[in-house]
């Protein structure tokens, strides 16, 4: 067998090394392009998560005796809720609001974290009440991520969810048919349903050690309200 010069073998070993070379150069490139691709992908989610469900603005208030009622806060700057859907819920500057989301009833029947744990989603959500923008239906619907984003922790996000829609402020759309019929000349239709607080009482007990979802709370504590409020279209 004939030997292949060696000459002629270096240089095939050198052709053979500079294929290889360019072969991993290659598949280096593609690894980095994918790292990029990868990066890119997880910056876009985390930006996403930033946008969603977020407060714009802080919770500034001031109080006075010389309020219409002492148990009044006014906001002296506007707060916004972003939620999922990039829809802004705001709370108006210079709007009396009421101190607590939640009735005195439930305040000393079980501890409750202070108001000052969850002052902006309070803010925001009594802010609707009065301007009945929306439908308080939906409304009710942010209540809960905004109690997260505001570091409650899911259990008591969840109570607070079940105590404000067993008896939280309730509303009319503007504008819907009610106004001008059986309620013609009402300024802002809003109200408090009667829950059986006995009851409730369970059912926050129950929504502590469970942590149902939202839908199980929501269908418990309807069978628990004595009086829903007053006849409207939306309800």
């Amino acid at each position: 067998m004939e030997l292949m010069p060696y000459k002629h073998r270096i240089e095939k070993n050198l052709t053979d090394n500079q294929v290889l070379l360019g072969f991993f150069s290659a598949h280096r490139e593609i690894h980095n392009l994918l790292f990029i691709l990868i990066l890119f992908l997880v910056g876009s989610i985390n930006s996403q998560q930033v946008l969603a469900n977020q407060f714009v603005g802080q919770a500034n208030f001031v109080t006075n005796d010389d309020f219409e009622h002492s148990q009044q806060i006014k906001l002296t700057s506007p707060l916004y809720f972003v939620d999922k859907n990039d829809k802004s819920w705001t709370a108006r500057a210079d709007q009396y609001l009421p101190k607590h989301l939640i009735s005195d009833e439930v305040r000393y029947m079980v501890p409750l974290p202070s108001d000052f744990d969850y002052i902006k989603t309070a803010s925001v959500y009594l802010s609707q009440s009065i301007v009945a923008e929306n439908e308080w239906t939906e409304t009710i619907e942010i209540l809960y991520p905004a109690l997260i984003t505001e570091g409650m922790h899911e259990h008591l996000a969840k109570m607070i969810f079940a105590v404000v829609y067993a008896e939280g402020w309730r509303w009319e759309k503007l504008g819907s048919r009610c106004y001008s019929m059986c309620h013609a000349g009402t300024k802002v239709l809003r109200w408090r349903p009667i829950p059986d607080y006995e009851a409730l009482k369970k059912t926050i007990q129950w929504v502590l050690h469970d942590i149902p979802s939202l839908a199980a709370i929501k269908d418990r504590v309807t069978a628990e309200i004595d009086k829903p409020g007053p006849h409207i279209f939306g309800q």
